[in-house]
C-alpha cells in the first residue's frame, strides 16, 4: 500500500466570515456543509534540547494522551503536504530515520524530550461538498485559524483541488496576510508576553 499524505491550507476566520459559512448563502455556495463535530484537543508538544526535530520539519505532541508525530513533506506551515503517524514507537522511527541520537534513548525508554508547548483548542469539523475536510480551530491562548484538509496519495493532486476549491469560495477563505501555524502564533505570544 502506497503511502497517505495529508494536504492542507491554512486559512483566517473571523466571526464574520465564520457567519458566511454557516449560513452558506455567498456566491458560489458550497453544494453541501455537513457539520461533523466539536471536539477538544490537549496539544504538548516537545523536541531535543537543540530542537533537531524542528529543524528537520518534525512536530512530535501528545494530543490527548496520544504520541503524534507530524513531518512537513513538501510546502510551507501555511500551505503543506504532512505525512503523520501515531504511536510513541512512530516517533522513535522517525527520529532514527533522521539520524537523530535521541531516537536510542527513546527506544530504551530514557524519556529525552522537553516540552516546547502546551494548550487546548476547540475544533469543529466539517464536510464540505462531500470531500474536502474543514476545521475551524480556536485556541486557548487566543488565535483562531482554519484548514482545507485533504488526504490522498498523490499530495499535488490534492493540492491543485484544494486550490481550485478556494479559488472558487473566496467569499470564505481569508489567505491574505500571513495565516500562521498554532504552534507559531503560539510561540510569538508568549514571547511577547514575556517582554
Amino acid at each position: 500500500m502506497g503511502r497517505i499524505y495529508e494536504v492542507e491550507r491554512k486559512f483566517l476566520f473571523t466571526l464574520a466570515n465564520a457567519a458566511k459559512f454557516y449560513s452558506n448563502k455567498s456566491i458560489p455556495p458550497f453544494a453541501s456543509v455537513v457539520f461533523k463535530g466539536l471536539m477538544t484537543h490537549n496539544d504538548r508538544y516537545y523536541d531535543t534540547e537543540f530542537y533537531d526535530l524542528d529543524r528537520h520539519n518534525v512536530w512530535a505532541r501528545v494530543r490527548n494522551g496520544n504520541w503524534q508525530a507530524k513531518r512537513l513533506i513538501s510546502g510551507s506551515h501555511e500551505k503543506a503536504v504532512y505525512e503523520e503517524s501515531k504511536g510513541y514507537q512512530s516517533l522513535v522511527d522517525t527520529m532514527r530515520d533522521l539520524g537523530l541520537k535521541e531516537w536510542e534513548d527513546l527506544k530504551a525508554g530514557n524519556f529525552v524530550l522537553h516540552n516546547i508547548a502546551e494548550f487546548g483548542t476547540e475544533r469543529k469539523n466539517y464536510i464540505v461538498d462531500e470531500k474536502f475536510k474543514i476545521v475551524l480551530d480556536s485556541t486557548s491562548f487566543g488565535y483562531s485559524v482554519g484548514e482545507v484538509e485533504l488526504k490522498g496519495g498523490d499530495y499535488e493532486q490534492c493540492g491543485n483541488q484544494i486550490d481550485e476549491f478556494i479559488a472558487k469560495h473566496q467569499w470564505f477563505f481569508d489567505t491574505t496576510g500571513e495565516v500562521k501555524s498554532k504552534l507559531k502564533a503560539y510561540w510569538e505570544i508568549c514571547s511577547r508576553q514575556r517582554m
